[in-house]
């Protein structure tokens, strides 16, 4: 399955060295967000954005 993951630019060369890292960011919402990666389905999906972001095709089994 394809999916799409949106992250600052600055990110890139960090994300191409060590991969995508689970973060638990966004925990005060709810467990269920503990150390995830988020990705959506499709680009059109992610509605925040910048000029700062990139967009990453992840391949996941």
């Amino acid at each position: 399955m394809i999916v799409y993951h949106y992250t600052d630019k600055a990110n890139f060369d960090s994300i191409m060295r060590s991969g995508l890292m689970a973060t638990s960011r966004y925990e005060t919402f709810t467990e269920l967000r503990n150390n995830v990666v988020f990705c959506w389905l499709s680009p059109s999906h992610n509605k925040i954005f910048s000029d700062d972001t990139i967009c990453l095709e992840v391949t996941v089994n």
